[in-house]
């Protein structure tokens, strides 16, 4: 190993692109949840751009669905359009949390749990 040669620094956790695969949601949400604090992170350097950027624990992650529920992870584990189930949570009278428009919709797990079966 030469003088200045720094042993490789690993990261761990999720980036913003992992979570928004990982919960089925678009941009603008996965922004908007880190920005509010609804999903803990942290700010690391890039090892190798040496760039700002955000990691989500995995444990943030489950804590966040274990009060919420998007609307694209409950399609996509019902194996269903995300349309379908938005039709039967607005037939059970189920509405999403209140977000700005252009963002994915988000439900309360305890009020579509039961509704979806999840």
């Amino acid at each position: 190993m030469a003088v200045f040669e720094a042993p490789p620094l690993t990261l761990t956790g999720l980036s913003r692109t992992d979570l928004r695969k990982r919960l089925h949601v678009n941009c603008s949400i996965v922004s908007l949840l880190i920005g509010k604090g609804m999903i803990d992170s942290t700010r690391v350097r890039d090892p190798r751009t040496r760039q700002s950027m955000s990691l989500i624990a995995p444990e943030a992650v489950d804590h966040f669905l274990s009060i919420y529920l998007p609307l694209g992870l409950m399609a996509q584990v019902l194996g269903t359009q995300a349309k379908h189930v938005s039709t039967r949570l607005d037939r059970a009278e189920i509405r999403p949390i209140p977000m700005p428009d252009r963002c994915s919709l988000i439900y309360l797990r305890s009020e579509a749990a039961p509704v979806i079966a999840i």
